[in-house]
């Protein structure tokens, strides 16, 4: 905390909503998020439709999604988020490789993409990046898709780009 934030008073936190079908996995989410003093969590979802409801309920300023739920698919969850409640940021947090969603999500309306297995320092660092309306990926898949850009290839070539957002595609 700065010393103007001190005389202007408690700054605002920013609200996160965290969907994953695993409780364990969310209430780990939940107390990184609670150590830092400009975050809390609003409410958490294990599905999608329970994420649409939390969503309304809590007006949280991002949403942390996991891809695959038990009911519904995370994707399907950014796509609605995106039509219903544009202004609502959403960050993918997943298991799966990022070479085969990360630009999936990015296209479905989401602002980013970590995989559950980078350290807490990056996630928190992830979700400020996104609440600052930046995209967040990791270098290497940053790197990726740069160079795609740079050699010129079209996004029609990308076989993965090819592949339903179905639940089957991304099991668990």
């Amino acid at each position: 905390m700065t010393i103007e934030s001190k005389l202007k008073g408690p700054t605002r936190k920013f609200r996160v909503l965290l969907v994953d079908d695993h409780p364990l996995v969310r209430r780990g989410l939940a107390d990184v998020i609670a150590r830092e003093p400009d975050l809390e969590t609003c409410g958490e979802a294990g599905d999608v439709l329970e994420a649409l409801r939390e969503v309304e309920r809590t007006k949280p300023d991002l949403v942390v999604i996991d891809l695959t739920l038990k009911t519904g698919h995370g994707i399907e969850l950014i796509e609605k988020l995106k039509s219903r409640e544009p202004h609502v940021k959403t960050l993918v947090s997943s298991m799966h490789d990022e070479t085969l969603f990360a630009e999936r999500v990015l296209r479905a309306g989401a602002m980013g993409y970590i995989t559950k297995q980078e350290p807490p320092e990056t996630l928190i660092r992830a979700i400020r990046q996104v609440l600052q309306g930046e995209v967040y990926l990791s270098s290497r898949m940053t790197n990726r898709l740069l160079h795609r850009v740079v050699a010129g290839t079209p996004t029609q070539e990308d076989p993965v780009l090819g592949l339903s957002n179905a639940r089957s595609k991304c099991t668990k």
